[in-house]
């Protein structure tokens, strides 16, 4: 099998442990020992993502953590925005995020871009920004964890508000962590129970995929730097190939003038290649990729790069993601590449 689709979910390494007492009801009384397990894995992650201070709180997935945002916001600015339902009780507005809102509480961005890996590494400036004029910062780090550094100019806490992401995208289990920082946690007026996440998540904690997805963030988060450069090789491998093959293509990335962005993640646009039907055909070779649109939409929706990045209807459906795991290896590129030459040949127009 390759796998070229790790921005959506990934290969679960790290499983939560079965044959120990991580099973156990963390609420109750008893469960001492595994309330101070979750209070060291909570004090870890805090450290992975370079905070001090603030709580962390577990929930399902990225998506219930912006549910949670949603919820106790009522007016928030971003950009191109997934998922609608869950913020049915916020009233958001649209449009480049970076500028001044007068009207909003506070900002929402993508840390990473999920389909381009484009990222601002001066994310933080925007974040004292923000608090100059008594608004609040909100970075999903879902694209970002293990890919590239959280940006550390200043203490996590002094310029983010509240951070997320998902662990099943890291080879986590599938379990969400919501950081909230301390003007946040004094605001919505939180309590000190971690046993039932300061009371915006109810319910029996599943202490071993907490666990597991503690040990999780803790590997991902280690020798960013190799793990950067191992990408940077695959993706030197996929251009060089495609050049080499004579297929048009133009990585989003370079083409359209991003911040930066990581290799791990990468929108290319295939001209002439449907990007839907490209995606069915490479599965039937046990190949699998992404493409430009949300994977979690009934309709494609290509609000991201239609919006985002000004691309027109016609280039966003020939647009496919192509993203890098550890376990991928060069290997993958070249039969990817291969596969792509045959679709061509036989659906494509020369």
């Amino acid at each position: 099998m390759i796998y070229l689709d790790n921005a959506s979910t990934t290969k679960q390494v790290y499983f939560p442990p079965k044959w120990d007492d991580s099973w156990m009801n963390h609420n109750a009384r008893y469960s001492y020992e595994l309330q101070g397990v979750i209070t060291d894995c909570r004090n870890r992650i805090k450290q992975c993502i370079g905070a001090k201070g603030g709580k962390i709180v577990f929930c399902r997935c990225a998506t219930e953590a912006m549910e949670i945002i949603g919820r106790n916001f009522h007016t928030l600015a971003c950009s191109a925005k997934e998922h609608d339902c869950v913020w049915d009780n916020c009233d958001i507005h649209l449009g480049k995020w970076w500028q001044y809102d007068d009207d909003a509480q506070g900002y929402v961005c993508q840390l990473v871009n999920q389909l381009t890996g484009e990222y601002d590494f001066e994310i933080w400036k925007k974040g004292i920004f923000a608090r100059a004029h008594d608004q609040y910062l909100i970075c999903d780090a879902t694209a970002a964890i293990g890919k590239v550094e959280i940006p550390d100019d200043e203490d996590l806490d002094n310029w983010c508000d509240a951070l997320f992401f998902s662990c099943h995208k890291i080879a986590g289990p599938h379990i969400g962590v919501l950081w909230l920082g301390d003007r946040l946690c004094e605001a919505w007026e939180l309590s000190d129970d971690e046993r039932n996440n300061y009371d915006l998540v109810h319910g029996t904690l599943d202490s071993g995929a907490v666990i597991a997805a503690t040990e999780a963030i803790i590997a991902v988060t280690s020798d960013i730097d190799k793990k950067a450069d191992y990408y940077d090789e695959l993706l030197q491998t996929l251009v060089s190939e495609l050049i080499r093959a004579n297929i048009p293509h133009d990585l989003i990335g370079d083409s359209y003038d991003a911040v930066d962005y990581t290799s791990a993640t990468n929108a290319i646009v295939l001209p002439g290649v449907n990007a839907d039907s490209l995606q069915q055909w490479l599965a039937s070779k046990n190949c699998f990729i992404g493409i430009g649109a949300s994977a979690c939409s009934e309709s494609h929706d290509y609000r991201v790069l239609c919006e985002g990045y000004n691309l027109s209807r016609q280039k966003a459906e020939q647009t496919i993601r192509v993203s890098f795991g550890m376990d991928n290896d060069k290997q993958d590129v070249l039969d990817f590449v291969e596969y792509l030459k045959e679709y061509r040949n036989i659906f494509c127009k020369n």
